[in-house]
C-alpha cells in the first residue's frame, strides 16, 4: 500500500506544482520555488495541497473562457462588417455609406473598449471615410484585410480552446488522484480496526 501511495504522489507532482511544508508537513502556500511533497503525507495536508491547485487551476479556467467569450464577440463583429461590405464594391451614394458607417458602430460597440478588433474598425472606416474615391480593388482590399484578422481571431478561438480542455483535464486529474489517494488512507486506518477480535 505504502508503494502505491508513493506512486500516485509521484503522479500528482508530475501534473502539478508542488508547494512547500514546513517541519509538521504543513502547507506553505505561495512559498517560493518547488517543494518535494513530504513523505508522511496527512489527509489534512493533502486537501489543503489539493485545494490551492485546483484554486489555481479554476483561476487558468476563468480566464481561458473570458478570452473564448472576447473571440466569439470578434468573430461576430468582423463577420457583420464584412457581410455589410460585400454588398457594395464600393459603396454608391450616401445612403449606403451611412449603413456601413452603421454596421461599424454596431460592431465596434458590441465589443469592450480597448479591444484591438475596436481599433481595427475604427482604422478602416477613418481611412474609407477620408479618402475622396474609393476603387473597388481598395475596397475589396479592405474586405481581405477584415478577413484575414477574422481568420487570425477563428484560429486563436480554437488554440484557446485546445488549452482549455487541457487545464479541464489536468484538473480531473488532480480531483482523481486525491480522491484516491484518500480513499487508501481511509483504508490504513480502517485496517488495524478491522483486525480486532479477530
Amino acid at each position: 500500500m505504502a508503494q502505491t501511495i508513493q506512486m500516485n504522489l509521484n503522479a500528482l507532482q508530475s501534473t502539478m506544482t508542488p508547494i512547500a511544508f514546513d517541519g509538521f508537513h504543513t502547507p506553505i502556500l505561495g512559498a517560493p520555488g518547488p517543494a518535494p511533497l513530504p513523505v508522511y503525507l496527512t489527509a489534512e495536508s493533502l486537501m489543503l495541497y489539493c485545494e490551492s491547485q485546483l484554486r489555481s487551476l479554476d483561476g487558468e479556467v476563468s480566464a481561458f473562457l473570458n478570452e473564448q467569450r472576447a473571440n466569439i464577440a470578434r468573430k461576430k463583429a468582423l463577420g457583420d462588417v464584412i457581410a455589410q461590405m460585400k454588398k457594395y464594391a464600393p459603396p454608391a451614394g450616401q445612403e449606403q455609406w451611412n449603413e456601413f458607417a452603421s454596421a461599424i458602430r454596431a460592431a465596434v460597440d458590441s465589443l469592450p473598449p480597448g479591444d484591438p478588433t475596436v481599433t481595427a474598425l475604427q482604422d478602416l472606416y477613418g481611412t474609407m471615410a477620408s479618402s475622396n474615391s474609393i476603387t473597388k480593388a481598395q475596397w475589396d482590399a479592405a474586405v481581405d484585410n477584415l478577413q484575414g484578422r477574422l481568420d487570425e481571431v477563428s484560429g486563436n478561438a480554437e488554440m484557446n480552446m485546445i488549452r482549455l480542455q487541457t487545464v479541464m483535464s489536468q484538473r480531473q486529474m488532480a480531483i482523481q488522484l486525491t480522491t484516491g489517494m484518500l480513499q487508501k488512507f481511509d483504508q490504513g486506518l480502517m485496517a488495524p480496526i478491522n483486525n480486532l477480535g479477530r
